[in-house]
């Protein structure tokens, strides 16, 4: 049996609470690290896509305002386009993009690591190719309307999706309890060498008090992000 199916059914001693403790710790930290890609993509399309998106809105703001007319926006896309998807453009994007994914494979020393930078790179590949689609429009106002709609609806539908679905809340709830039940089985570790130390009520109900607050943190989770959007839609109504 692993350990961290190892299941205690009566809390007696130090070295069970020690047991248990250590056991759990590795079964959440199994958990956090499964869970780290779901929130790795949803914390990264904001950032690559809303980066994109503010370019499109910049864009748009500047034709609004007269700044610049839509031609001379028209002409700085078409210039942009023609620079990425040259033959010496696209060579130096491609090498750039295998030189970063190289480094992280070679910074990577663990498989849930390499797949967190392997969706990351695969973001900004997918987040590069749909930039350099739109930009190619030969209407201009159908790229920064496209722009800003593509990339707007993925910046808030993913930000709307963590916040609604808990993924990140989910993956730091793993890792924080992870930690914590590591710290107590230090910490009972260290009272077991003590010699004028035994076991005791007290250490059992803290023990119990670990395991409650799992519980309970899961629970106010689900119902804080299950009822997300009814919050705010009642924040809205009352203000």
């Amino acid at each position: 049996m692993q350990k961290n199916d190892i299941k205690i059914k009566e809390i007696t001693s130090f070295d069970d609470i020690i047991v248990l403790m250590t056991a759990q710790s590795s079964k959440l930290k199994e958990k956090s690290q499964e869970t780290e890609w779901q929130r790795h993509i949803a914390r990264r399309i904001p950032v690559y896509a809303g980066t994109v998106m503010v370019f499109f809105l910049a864009c748009l703001l500047m034709t609004t305002t007269k700044a610049l007319p839509l031609e001379q926006v028209g002409n700085l896309l078409s210039e942009l386009s023609k620079l990425l998807t040259s033959g010496f453009g696209f060579i130096i994007l491609i090498l750039l993009y295998a030189l970063i994914h190289g480094v992280y494979i070679y910074k990577t020393y663990t498989g849930y690591k390499w797949l967190k930078h392997s969706l990351s790179l695969g973001l900004k590949l997918i987040t590069a190719l749909l930039f350099l689609w739109i930009i190619s429009f030969e209407n201009k106002s159908a790229s920064l309307f496209t722009g800003i709609m593509l990339f707007g609806t993925a910046t808030f539908s993913a930000m709307l999706a963590d916040r609604t679905l808990g993924y990140t809340r989910r993956n730091e709830r793993y890792d924080f309890f992870s930690k914590r039940a590591e710290a107590i089985a230090t910490k009972y570790i260290s009272l077991k060498a003590m010699p004028n130390s035994s076991f005791s009520e007290q250490h059992l109900n803290e023990c119990l008090a670990f395991f409650e607050q799992i519980y309970l943190s899961k629970y106010n989770d689900t119902v804080t992000d299950s009822f997300y959007l009814l919050s705010q839609i009642e924040k809205k109504v009352a203000g």
